[in-house]
Protein backbone atom coordinates (compact mmCIF):
# COMPACT_ATOMS: atom_id res chain seq x y z
CA UNK A 1 0.00 0.00 0.00
CA UNK A 2 1.42 3.37 -0.79
CA UNK A 3 0.39 6.58 0.33
CA UNK A 4 -0.16 9.47 -2.46
CA UNK A 5 -0.03 13.18 -1.27
CA UNK A 6 -1.97 15.49 -3.73
CA UNK A 7 -2.63 19.22 -3.22
CA UNK A 8 -1.78 22.68 -4.73
CA UNK A 9 1.98 24.03 -5.25
CA UNK A 10 3.20 25.05 -1.72
CA UNK A 11 1.05 22.66 0.14
CA UNK A 12 3.80 20.83 1.72
CA UNK A 13 3.48 17.33 -0.44
CA UNK A 14 7.69 16.90 -1.03
CA UNK A 15 8.52 18.32 2.81
CA UNK A 16 5.94 16.16 4.83
CA UNK A 17 6.48 13.04 2.33
CA UNK A 18 10.02 12.74 3.03
CA UNK A 19 9.12 13.10 6.82
CA UNK A 20 6.54 10.88 6.32
CA UNK A 21 8.89 8.50 4.75
CA UNK A 22 11.17 8.94 7.40
CA UNK A 23 9.04 8.04 10.00
CA UNK A 24 7.68 4.81 8.74
CA UNK A 25 10.79 3.23 6.49
CA UNK A 26 8.81 3.48 3.40
CA UNK A 27 10.44 4.66 0.17
CA UNK A 28 9.75 8.52 -0.95
CA UNK A 29 9.37 9.58 -4.28
CA UNK A 30 8.23 12.60 -5.58
CA UNK A 31 7.32 12.75 -9.20
CA UNK A 32 8.40 16.37 -10.12
CA UNK A 33 11.89 14.76 -9.09
CA UNK A 34 11.45 11.49 -10.76
CA UNK A 35 10.73 13.31 -14.07
CA UNK A 36 13.49 15.68 -13.52
CA UNK A 37 15.77 12.66 -12.97
CA UNK A 38 14.42 10.89 -16.02
CA UNK A 39 14.49 13.55 -18.54
CA UNK A 40 17.62 15.76 -17.74
CA UNK A 41 15.40 18.71 -17.33
CA UNK A 42 14.06 21.00 -15.07
CA UNK A 43 10.24 20.95 -14.89
CA UNK A 44 10.12 24.67 -15.74
CA UNK A 45 12.58 23.35 -18.70
CA UNK A 46 10.36 20.91 -20.11
CA UNK A 47 7.01 23.31 -19.84
CA UNK A 48 9.59 25.73 -22.10
CA UNK A 49 10.55 24.06 -24.30
CA UNK A 50 7.72 21.11 -25.17
CA UNK A 51 4.76 22.75 -23.18
CA UNK A 52 2.61 21.81 -20.66
CA UNK A 53 0.61 19.01 -22.84
CA UNK A 54 4.07 17.21 -22.98
CA UNK A 55 5.00 17.49 -19.78
CA UNK A 56 1.22 16.19 -18.72
CA UNK A 57 2.06 12.75 -20.96
CA UNK A 58 5.51 12.35 -19.00
CA UNK A 59 3.95 12.95 -15.74
CA UNK A 60 1.59 9.96 -16.57
CA UNK A 61 3.97 7.49 -17.97
CA UNK A 62 5.71 8.28 -14.10
CA UNK A 63 3.04 7.72 -12.37
CA UNK A 64 2.03 4.99 -14.30
CA UNK A 65 5.22 3.42 -13.76
CA UNK A 66 5.37 4.39 -9.70
CA UNK A 67 1.29 3.21 -9.09
CA UNK A 68 2.60 0.10 -9.44
CA UNK A 69 5.16 0.14 -6.49
CA UNK A 70 4.49 -0.98 -3.15
CA UNK A 71 5.08 0.15 -0.01
CA UNK A 72 6.17 3.79 -1.02
CA UNK A 73 4.83 7.77 -0.18
CA UNK A 74 4.05 9.34 -3.28
CA UNK A 75 4.10 13.26 -3.57
CA UNK A 76 3.08 14.28 -7.33
CA UNK A 77 2.46 17.49 -8.88
CA UNK A 78 0.03 19.67 -8.22
CA UNK A 79 -1.70 19.47 -11.16
CA UNK A 80 -1.51 15.53 -11.41
CA UNK A 81 -5.05 15.64 -10.30
CA UNK A 82 -6.01 16.85 -13.77
CA UNK A 83 -5.81 13.30 -15.27
CA UNK A 84 -8.83 10.44 -13.88
CA UNK A 85 -6.47 8.56 -15.04
CA UNK A 86 -3.00 9.31 -12.99
CA UNK A 87 -5.90 9.02 -9.70
CA UNK A 88 -7.10 5.91 -10.87
CA UNK A 89 -3.79 4.60 -11.15
CA UNK A 90 -2.71 5.56 -7.99
CA UNK A 91 -5.42 4.37 -5.89
CA UNK A 92 -5.59 0.72 -6.82
CA UNK A 93 -2.80 0.81 -4.78
CA UNK A 94 -2.46 3.45 -2.37
CA UNK A 95 -4.65 6.00 0.02
CA UNK A 96 -4.75 9.42 -2.26
CA UNK A 97 -4.48 12.23 0.68
CA UNK A 98 -5.23 16.00 -0.52
CA UNK A 99 -2.98 18.55 1.21
CA UNK A 100 -5.17 21.51 1.41
CA UNK A 101 -4.03 24.84 1.82
CA UNK A 102 -6.04 28.35 0.71
CA UNK A 103 -4.64 30.55 -2.21
CA UNK A 104 -3.23 33.12 -0.13
CA UNK A 105 -0.97 30.64 1.88
CA UNK A 106 0.38 29.18 -1.37
CA UNK A 107 1.35 32.33 -2.88
CA UNK A 108 2.94 32.93 0.62
CA UNK A 109 5.02 29.79 0.21
CA UNK A 110 6.03 29.73 -3.07
CA UNK A 111 6.42 33.36 -4.59
CA UNK A 112 10.23 32.90 -3.45
CA UNK A 113 10.71 30.51 -5.78
CA UNK A 114 8.97 31.60 -8.89
CA UNK A 115 11.88 30.40 -11.21
CA UNK A 116 10.77 26.83 -10.13
CA UNK A 117 7.35 27.06 -10.79
CA UNK A 118 6.37 27.05 -14.52
CA UNK A 119 2.57 27.56 -14.21
CA UNK A 120 3.44 30.58 -11.75
CA UNK A 121 5.86 32.47 -14.04
CA UNK A 122 4.14 31.77 -17.54
CA UNK A 123 1.90 34.44 -16.23
CA UNK A 124 -1.06 32.32 -16.04
CA UNK A 125 -4.05 33.09 -13.93
CA UNK A 126 -2.93 31.19 -11.04
CA UNK A 127 -5.97 31.64 -8.29
CA UNK A 128 -8.57 30.15 -11.64
CA UNK A 129 -5.91 27.54 -11.60
CA UNK A 130 -6.20 26.99 -7.91
CA UNK A 131 -9.92 27.36 -7.99
CA UNK A 132 -10.32 24.89 -10.67
CA UNK A 133 -8.08 22.14 -9.52
CA UNK A 134 -10.02 22.33 -5.94
CA UNK A 135 -13.17 20.06 -7.11
CA UNK A 136 -10.38 17.83 -8.02
CA UNK A 137 -8.69 17.48 -5.12
CA UNK A 138 -11.42 16.66 -3.22
CA UNK A 139 -11.64 13.79 -4.67
CA UNK A 140 -9.20 12.08 -3.26
CA UNK A 141 -9.88 9.46 -0.35
CA UNK A 142 -8.55 11.75 2.70
CA UNK A 143 -7.97 15.86 3.08
CA UNK A 144 -6.18 17.53 5.47
CA UNK A 145 -5.88 21.17 6.25
CA UNK A 146 -1.87 21.52 5.79
CA UNK A 147 -1.78 25.27 7.26
CA UNK A 148 -1.48 23.94 10.56
CA UNK A 149 1.86 23.38 12.19
CA UNK A 150 4.01 20.24 10.26
CA UNK A 151 3.33 18.40 13.58
CA UNK A 152 -0.08 18.29 13.20
CA UNK A 153 -0.08 17.78 9.67
CA UNK A 154 2.05 14.58 10.53
CA UNK A 155 -0.20 13.21 12.76
CA UNK A 156 -3.13 13.38 10.69
CA UNK A 157 -0.56 11.64 8.13
CA UNK A 158 0.34 9.07 10.63
CA UNK A 159 -2.75 8.60 11.25
CA UNK A 160 -4.32 7.74 8.02
CA UNK A 161 -1.34 5.05 7.16
CA UNK A 162 -1.87 3.36 10.61
CA UNK A 163 -5.60 2.88 9.36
Amino acid sequence: MNIILTGFMGSGKSTCGKMLSDITGMNFIDTDNLIEEKTGLTVAEIFTYYGEKKFREIESNIIEEVSKMDGCVIATGGGAVLSSQNIDNLRKNGKIIYLHISYDKAMERTGKNIDTRPVIHKGKDIKKIYNDRQELYKKNDFEINAEREVSEVMKALIDIWET
